[in-house]
């Protein structure tokens, strides 16, 4: 439950000022994704995790070049 609420907290700080990312907690993910419902992160068969810019980047990884690039 306290990983859920800290999820949803980090989530509503982060949409306030456009710094939530998301990721698939695959064990071979690389990317962060800007849209929630990105192409490719639909692929993703494991949970996805709403986190912000710097925990990704803290995490090893790179921009998506699918919803990163799209205007």
């Amino acid at each position: 439950m306290s990983k859920l609420l800290i999820i949803l907290f980090i989530t509503i700080l982060g949409s306030r000022n456009g710094n939530t990312v998301y990721l698939c907690n695959g064990a071979k993910s690389e990317v962060y994704h800007k849209i929630k419902n990105c192409l490719l992160l639909k692929k993703c068969s494991t949970a996805i995790e709403a986190v912000d810019i710097a925990t990704a980047k803290k995490r090893q990884r790179r921009e998506c070049k699918h919803c990163f690039t799209k205007k």
